[in-house]
């Protein structure tokens, strides 16, 4: 099975389906693979929700600076991104892994580059797809996002 990388802007998404609309999203994410790296923990540290992200139930990837300069030598564009951006590219080329991440620059380095990546909706709408999350839940979840404009009924 492969490994779901996470980043902070797909966690702070979570977060506010939690807070807006008490789906809490940590269960069904435990039942897969998940991790992040040392960099996308301390930045989620940084914006006070390590109390609702909880790392040690998903793996800890490291990269090393080292790797990141390889990186960048071979996919020069990924020096637009953030270090920790820059960090989850570089364990879903190892580690085979798809990112889940709501950064549209992220996704979009990621559709150039032929990683794999999901955006929380799109997440959500494979959940419903195959049993695991209920339709009307995940149809809440849309018509939530279209009204704070998260996400545009159109985009997904």
């Amino acid at each position: 099975m492969s490994l779901f990388l996470t980043d902070t802007c797909f966690w702070t998404h979570v977060k506010d389906l939690y807070d807006s609309l008490k789906y809490d999203l940590r269960p069904i994410l435990n039942e897969f693979r998940w991790g992040t790296t040392k960099a996308i923990q301390e930045e989620i540290k940084a914006r006070k929700m390590d109390s609702f992200f909880h790392a040690e139930q998903g793996f800890l990837v490291p990269v090393s600076d080292a790797e990141i300069m390889i990186m960048r030598r071979k996919m020069p564009t990924i020096e637009e991104l953030d270090y920790e951006d820059q960090t989850l590219i570089v364990a879903a080329i190892r580690e085979n892994g798809t990112i889940l991440t709501d950064d549209g620059a992220l996704y979009l380095e990621c559709q150039s580059s032929g990683l794999d990546a999901m955006h929380l909706p799109h997440f959500c709408l494979r959940m419903a797809k195959v049993g695991i999350m209920g339709k009307n839940e995940v149809y809440q979840m849309l018509k939530h996002w279209d009204q704070t404009s998260r996400f545009a009924a159109r985009f997904i």
